[in-house]
């Protein structure tokens, strides 16, 4: 099996500048990736071992390319435990963008609002900390010592110096609603969410409700 390792040592050949910081689109957000300057762009099937997005809307690409003096690689679309494929193979391209050198990680999603008195379509939230309850560890099997430790530590998984960048930038652009923070609940999918289940979620102190991120939210921490 294709492992981290290759993946990474083909996109530094083929980009030849370790990044700074990778970006995760999810859903609907493919178009975010024009803030980059004349990217380069690697078709997820160049990339060995890893795997095809099959999720409309997940356009399976990588970008790399500047937004201002950081070196970014843009991932334009992710994979889903509901698309069949196990934890080692969803753990790939994170594990992927770490040997490569990212020190930090961005991740977006659309999810589904739990609080609907005081959410709207189209609301962003900030992720503070997150509910995963139900799904197996992306961490599951032995573990790899080179990446980050046995037993992690999430009690910062969202660390709040980026939660307050985030809400500093929104007011200095002078948006017309500052993002609040919650949080995100993980479900691995694909059905929707029961009424029990919503209710459950909300009792539990969820704000949303998505099918992605936390796995990568993991191993990123795993990471260090």
């Amino acid at each position: 099996m294709i492992g981290y390792r290759e993946a990474a040592e083909f996109l530094l050949q083929r980009l030849d500048k370790r990044p700074d910081i990778a970006l995760i689109l999810g859903s609907g957000l493919g178009e975010v990736a024009a803030i980059l300057d004349d990217p380069t762009i690697i078709s997820y099937g160049e990339i060995p071992g890893f795997p095809r997005s099959t999720v409309v809307g997940h356009w399976g690409r990588l970008l790399a390319g500047k937004v201002g003096r950081h070196t970014v690689w843009i991932m334009q679309g992710r994979f889903h435990y509901y698309e069949g494929y196990d934890m080692a193979q969803l753990a790939l391209p994170i594990r992927t963008l770490i040997y490569a050198g990212i020190k930090l990680l961005v991740l977006t999603n659309a999810a589904g609002a739990l609080r609907p008195e005081r959410q709207r379509v189209g609301d962003l939230m900030l992720i503070r900390d997150q509910l995963c309850l139900f799904a197996p560890s992306v961490l599951r099997g032995a573990n790899i010592d080179e990446l980050g430790p046995r037993f992690v530590d999430l009690s910062d998984l969202y660390p709040r110096k980026y939660r307050e960048i985030c809400r500093r930038a929104a007011i200095e652009s002078n948006w017309s609603t500052v993002p609040e923070e919650g949080v995100y609940a993980y479900l691995p999918g694909p059905h929707f969410e029961t009424p029990a289940d919503i209710k459950a979620l909300q009792i539990l102190g969820a704000d949303a409700v998505g099918m992605s991120t936390v796995p990568e939210a993991i191993l990123a921490a795993h990471g260090g």
